[in-house]
């Protein structure tokens, strides 16, 4: 027996200073060794050195299951919870302290990854025996007596506590954020970066997470605070995950600051805020220096269509001379993002990225002139229609109203664009989407959009009327009376006379029109009424 325990702790100490599949395979021999030596060594024979087999083969299953998957990797660490809370039969707290708390540690860090794994209740039991494990642990495991190992559970407890929040709500959220704010504040009293750099910067990244999800819900001044302490502890973080020493660590920091810098930027306004949105890009595109499309292409995917929100964001906030600039770096990041959200894998988030995208060209085309104007309004014309192949009047109609509005506005500056013989043809497609979407923005369903296209229509027919000569320009003018009047059914004089005033004084300067041209055309002259 022992020799096999021997045998055991060696493999398990081998598994621990090797990585990928030597590791695998210590492991594996390891809890193979334990259990051999767990058939001749029992509790009532051996109890200490069964104790510590039982820890042993724990702490491999454990470090197995990293190496597993779904049900396999659950049964993994139920399994090492279970051989950790055996230990417990023979450390007994006053007995052996220190061994009933590393137990009770050891026990909240596998039923922790188990909760990871799972979802609803079996989760949330999960957690809270996690909680009351690491609750136990710290029992014994004092600031005074065990500074480094009271450090650690209470790091751990944050993140455990930090679980539960986001599957909470209300009082209880925030009473469980606090908590797990005030644990890793506390771990930091002693994990500091000059004693232990590593487990310093582990807790100032999950510090600055648990600010972050504080201030989702905080008003907009406490927001603003805690989006800043997030921040900073990243950048903390950061003197520590070097790319060089930590690449993994390092691009995972850059894209949490990233994200925070993101939201900060909303609590924002003016230069600040481009300011912020600047910071934001710089930290997207060091995180691609670590994701790239090969090893982590679906990391690679979310950080392109994140870097594209934000250069649109930058974009609108700036007064600089680079704002075209912003939007085509908008939209470059946009067709990263489609190589891997791709319409055959995911149609919905291809859509919606080919709509962001042809927002980008639209807003760069207005920033520039000539051809290049040209160019872009084109670009986003062919992306709407590409979004509407998947966004169909069928499937998705309010998703497909919008689109086909958003279509006609850029539409409409590319008409302004465009040589003179190509503009009938441009006007016609205009008025074919604004009375598509009328079908669905009815007044019923959706009465400010249905007010809005009816005057977008109205103003699309004025210009169609006026290149046009005769009957054709006569009935012209009055679909585009017909059109106005419509939206005066939503904005009447009552509600809004602002709206109304204007708009109605359009319609009967065009009905003057109207009867002129009618007289014309009957060879009478239009007299002054």
């Amino acid at each position: 027996a022992d020799t096999q325990n021997n045998l055991a702790a060696a493999l398990a100490y081998q598994a621990e200073v090797s990585e990928g599949e030597p590791r695998a395979r210590f492991l594996d021999e390891s809890i193979k060794a334990c259990r051999a030596a767990l058939e001749v060594s029992t509790q009532e024979s051996h109890p200490l050195g069964w104790a510590a087999l039982q820890n042993t083969l724990a702490r491999s299953l454990v470090g197995q299951a990293a190496f597993g998957e779904g049900p396999e990797r659950t049964a993994r660490l139920a399994e090492a919870a279970r051989a950790f809370q055996s230990t417990l039969d023979v450390y007994k707290r006053d007995a052996y302290p220190k061994y009933w708390a590393l137990a009770h540690g050891n026990m909240g860090g596998a039923y922790f990854e188990g909760a990871l794994l799972q979802a609803g209740a079996e989760r949330d039991r999960l957690l809270n025996d996690a909680a009351e494990a690491y609750g136990l642990a710290l029992q014994v495991y004092t600031r005074e007596a065990y500074p480094t190992e009271w450090a650690s559970n209470r790091h751990n407890l944050g993140g455990v506590q930090y679980n539960q929040a986001k599957h909470s709500e209300g009082e209880r959220r925030t009473e469980l954020l606090d908590q797990a704010v005030v644990s890793n504040r506390q771990a930091l009293e002693v994990r500091t970066r000059e004693s232990d750099p590593q487990s310093w910067a582990a807790t100032q990244s999950n510090l600055a997470s648990v600010l972050n999800t504080k201030a989702e819900t905080a008003e907009v001044t406490e927001r603003t605070q805690l989006l800043g302490e997030a921040i900073d502890a990243l950048h903390a973080a950061l003197e520590v995950y070097t790319r060089e020493a930590l690449p993994q660590d390092w691009a995972m920091a850059q894209l949490s600051l990233a994200n925070n810098l993101q939201l900060q930027s909303n609590t924002v306004e003016g230069t600040e805020r481009a300011k912020v949105l600047k910071e934001a890009v710089e930290a997207y595109s060091q995180v691609l220096e670590v994701y790239t499309r090969e090893a982590m292409p679906r990391g690679w995917g979310i950080v392109q269509f994140n870097l594209a929100i934000t250069y649109y964001d930058l974009g609108l906030a700036s007064t600089d001379t680079d704002r075209a600039q912003y939007f085509g770096a908008c939209a470059a990041a946009y067709g990263s993002a489609m190589e891997i959200y791709t319409r055959e894998a995911a149609p919905e988030e291809w859509a919606m990225i080919q709509s962001n995208r042809a927002n980008a060209f639209f807003q760069a085309g207005k920033l520039v002139q000539g051809a290049q104007r040209l160019q872009h309004f084109e670009e986003a014309v062919d992306a709407y229609k590409r979004a509407l192949e998947v966004r169909t009047r069928e499937a998705a109609p309010s998703s497909w109203a919008t689109t086909q509005s958003n279509l006609a506005a850029v539409l409409q500056e590319k008409l302004d664009a465009s040589p003179a013989t190509e503009q009938p043809g441009l006007m016609d497609e205009i008025i074919a989407v604004y009375e598509g979407v009328q079908e669905v923005q009815t007044i019923a369903a959706n009465p400010q959009a249905h007010a809005v296209a009816q005057q977008n229509l109205a103003l699309v027919l004025l210009k169609r009327a006026a290149v046009q000569n005769g009957a054709a320009r006569v009935e012209t003018l009055q679909r585009a009376v017909a059109a106005m009047a419509a939206s005066l059914e939503v904005w009447t004089e009552e509600a809004a006379p602002e709206r109304y005033k204007p708009r109605k004084a359009w319609v009967e300067e065009r009905e003057r029109e109207i009867r002129e041209a009618q007289a014309l055309l009957e060879g009478t002259p239009e007299t002054s009424k």
